[in-house]
């Protein structure tokens, strides 16, 4: 025979040494009942008392009802006890070892973990390394005066001098000579301020996951917390102090999705109005006539213009792209929150059933858990069968961009992006399976609780195939 896939000993009744706890016989009367009945009585003596007639039974029946009430408070006590005991016992099992879902999960990046103080490191080279640059800079612009005030002699000398062939080529060759390294020194400039500009982005991305990491760490902690509450075998978990953090949660995270959204409404607004300006530099630059023996002052603000509108386009599409990754992780943290809640609730309502020893509850439960089993499983066909054709159409995809791996038009461009929406369409798949599989673990799992309860009480449940089917 094959190993089971998981340990199923937890779901065994226990040892026939060990003392079954079945359900007292009920009382005649109720506690509440008993209270009602006591209450009419009272008020019957006191209008007696007040007409001036003498009960027949001068309090008797009175206080037997008292001692009535105080038995059945006892022993409505003693069974409530004697159950939950039993409970903690059977999910204790199941805690120490055999637990079969987890929501939680220890292996992903924490806020003190490595990967995000690999992450803290490489945004700190960048800062190193823009530091480095800004001590560069204070170099070139030495040198760059260094040779704008030794051009300035040669060049009065040019200026002034009679017109001699050879002197004029000595002193224009100086004043070359001066301004090519002037050029130069601008130029290296230029490309350390955009080195400068490429560091600072790539310090928001790594913020950005950092930001990701830290996120996802504290609704991990949260859901942890949680967790070791439910499998602590403490009673009425789910009105605890874990369970209002894990439910503050989703107002944490709407707040931060409103956050967000803030910031791309601004940027979409500040783009329109930088469309519109473009616009306008556009038509202006259509419209120049230039002057080869004028100073171009006119249009190269114009071209400058517009190449800093385009620039700050840029920055509006970094900015949102990176404020785009942080919505999608919020997203999925509450994604991830609402599938536990309802994981949770599930637990939360077989562990009510199992305190109340109620039959029907747990038999309309465990026939609940066998119809949702089966809806699991059609729903996770379902699934795989769209990952199927959606992969079939990555491939496709990956090999137009393969054929025209060296060129670089818009076409090209469409295909790559349809390639990364395809790409993320799977991965959302596979969590969205990886889902079901633990909702089907938790099938198991309760299913085994109520099982074992039901045998150890005498309840019989309506279909006892249930637990071996699953």
């Amino acid at each position: 025979p094959h190993p089971a896939p998981w340990n199923m000993s937890c779901f065994r009744p226990r040892q026939k040494e060990e003392a079954k706890v079945g359900p007292s016989k009920p009382a005649p009367l109720a506690f509440a009942k008993l209270f009602g009945a006591l209450v009419e009585e009272h008020d019957r003596l006191v209008a007696a008392a007040r007409s001036g007639s003498e009960p027949d039974e001068k309090g008797s029946r009175f206080r037997k009802l008292v001692e009535s009430l105080v038995d059945e408070h006892w022993r409505e006590l003693t069974d409530a006890r004697v159950a939950g005991a039993a409970l903690k016992r059977a999910r204790l099992s199941v805690v120490e070892d055999d637990a079969l879902w987890k929501i939680s999960d220890s292996s992903l990046p924490r806020i003190d973990g490595p990967e995000y103080q690999e992450l803290q490191r490489r945004a700190d080279q960048c800062r190193d390394k823009n530091d480095a640059i800004d001590a560069d800079v204070v170099k070139i612009k030495a040198r760059r005066e260094f040779h704008e005030s030794s051009m300035l002699e040669p060049l009065n000398d040019l200026q002034r001098s009679p017109w001699d062939q050879t002197g004029a080529n000595r002193l224009q060759k100086q004043v070359a000579e001066h301004m090519y390294a002037t050029e130069a020194a601008n130029d290296e400039l230029g490309a350390l301020r955009y080195e400068q500009i490429l560091n600072i982005e790539q310090i928001r991305e790594l913020k950005t996951s950092m930001w990701g990491i830290m996120m996802s760490d504290r609704v991990n902690t949260k859901v942890a917390a949680l967790e070791d509450a439910i499998r602590s075998g403490t009673q009425s978990w789910w009105e605890g102090s874990q369970s209002r953090n894990f439910n503050s949660l989703q107002d944490e995270l709407l707040k931060e999705q409103s956050d967000t959204t803030g910031v791309v409404e601004a940027s979409r607004k500040r783009q329109i109005d930088l469309n519109e300006q473009m616009k306008v530099l556009e038509a202006k630059q259509g419209k120049m006539q230039t002057n080869v023996w004028e100073v171009q002052d006119k249009e190269q603000e114009v071209w400058l213009d517009l190449i800093k509108g385009t620039f700050e386009t840029q920055v509006i599409a970094w900015r949102r792209c990176s404020v785009r990754a942080k919505q999608l992780v919020i997203l999925q943290e509450r994604w991830k929150l609402a599938s536990a809640r309802v994981m949770i609730q599930r637990q939360a309502d077989v562990e009510r059933a199992l305190r109340s020893r109620d039959g029907k509850a747990l038999c309309r439960l465990y026939m609940q858990l066998h119809g949702l089993r089966a809806s699991l499983q059609a729903h996770s066909e379902t699934i795989k069968g769209i990952c199927e054709r959606t992969l079939e159409e990555a491939v496709a995809t990956q090999a137009k961009l393969r054929e025209a791996k060296q060129a670089h038009d818009t076409s090209t461009g469409s295909i790559r992006d349809q390639n990364l929406l395809l790409l993320y369409a799977l991965m959302v798949e596979a969590i969205r399976l990886a889902w079901l599989q633990k909702e089907h673990l938790q099938t198991v799992e309760l299913a085994g609780l109520i099982n074992w309860a039901a045998a150890d009480a005498g309840i019989k449940l309506p279909d006892m195939e249930l637990t071996r089917s699953l």
